[in-house]
């Protein structure tokens, strides 16, 4: 389901979380997109190289959320439930801030 709805979206900014660091790490890997998690080093220049790349999608936990803007996000999936309905109401708002519309979308 992750695939195709990223197929569909392939152009368009994507962020993926995950509650786990081992998790973020295991999917970016996989398929070949930008990891942020708590121990990222330098994050504000892998903030950056994301969002000049050719690649629309970054996997991240929480972290992400926490006092960053990343522009042009107009999906937003979570795979697992959030760690709660705040953090899920912070982290989709990361969508649609600088797009007419956004979705989020939470696969169990």
């Amino acid at each position: 389901y992750i695939t195709h709805l990223l197929a569909q979206n392939q152009n368009q900014q994507a962020i993926i979380y995950l509650l786990y660091k081992a998790d973020v790490i295991t999917l970016a890997k996989s398929i070949g997109c930008f990891a942020m998690h708590s121990n990222t080093p330098n994050k504000e220049k892998v903030l950056a190289e994301y969002q000049m790349s050719t690649s629309s999608i970054i996997i991240a936990t929480s972290c992400l959320s926490e006092g960053t803007h990343i522009p042009n996000v107009q999906t937003v999936v979570y795979i697992g439930a959030p760690e709660s309905i705040i953090k899920y109401v912070q982290e989709s708002s990361q969508g649609r801030r600088d797009v007419d519309r956004c979705q989020a979308v939470i696969v169990l």
